[in-house]
């Protein structure tokens, strides 16, 4: 299983220079040559196309996949390949604004954008773009914006303006829609840390709480945010899913409110 990470501008600078203040030089043992941490910035200067990336992905062979609102970045760790949509090569991305990066089990990367769902031929270096639906003879194909956020040996999942949550059996080339009242209309509402458990449920975040949706029992579950919780924040909230080992196999919540960040174990909402 891979999933795609989330992130704002910069953030591995931000990791690594913690770090480092934290830590300094880190010696595991007195015995033992110290450990350096080295901080490399990597930004637009180099080739990276905006600043501002949302979506990370590590795929299987190393490589670096950047999601910004210009284009997908691919970094090697020397050099960037930038990908934006060019109507006049065959191939080329579709959507210039990233909102989330998969790979499956067969190497294959997935991208969402707000045209569509598309695929990287690695070895042809191109893309294909799969939309809602068949485009009519003469027109442009009806855009969706599509968000991957799961892939395992056979099996895709992304989120859809237009089709809700949406299964892709890529091997077999079938989609099948999940549960079609799960569809973000406002711009912050299209989920970025959407996550898939093991326990089999889907967990996202709305407006002002979170959704859990079980694929097993077809159910949905609104858990609301406290209103005094609410209140701490000016600004809309947005969640990351981590699982943490005091409440494992579980769930844990994070959500950012004007810089804070509040924690929240989510045992009554497990699936057992």
């Amino acid at each position: 299983m891979r999933k795609a990470g989330t992130c704002l501008a910069g953030w591995w600078a931000v990791v690594f220079c913690g770090l480092w203040a934290l830590c300094g030089p880190a010696y595991a043992d007195p015995l033992l040559p110290p450990v350096r941490f080295r901080v490399d910035h990597v930004g637009v200067d180099d080739g990276l196309t905006q600043g501002s990336v949302y979506f990370i992905l590590k795929d299987s062979r190393g490589f670096m996949w950047f999601g910004t609102q210009d284009g997908l970045n691919c970094y090697d760790g020397h050099r960037f390949l930038t990908y934006r949509p060019d109507d006049r090569r065959p191939g080329s991305i579709r959507g210039v604004n990233i909102f989330g990066v998969v790979e499956d089990e067969q190497g294959t990367i997935w991208v969402g954008t707000e045209e569509g769902l598309n695929r990287y031929d690695r070895l042809k270096n191109q893309f294909t773009c799969f939309y809602t639906s068949l485009p009519k003879s003469g027109k442009r194909p009806t855009p969706s914006r599509t968000l991957p956020f799961f892939a395992d040996d056979k099996e895709l999942l992304y989120l859809s303006d237009d089709e809700g949550l949406v299964s892709v059996d890529y091997r077999a080339r079938k989609k099948r829609i999940v549960q079609a009242a799960l569809k973000p209309k406002q711009e912050y509402n299209l989920q970025s840390s959407t996550t898939r458990t093991s326990a089999g449920d889907v967990w996202l975040h709305a407006a002002t709480g979170l959704i859990r949706y079980n694929l097993a029992e077809k159910k949905v579950i609104i858990i609301s945010v406290p209103d005094q919780t609410m209140r701490l924040a000016r600004q809309k909230p947005f969640f990351r899913f981590i699982s943490t080992p005091e409440i494992s196999p579980g769930l844990a919540q994070q959500m950012a409110l004007s810089g804070s960040i509040i924690k929240q174990a989510l045992r009554k909402h497990m699936t057992r």
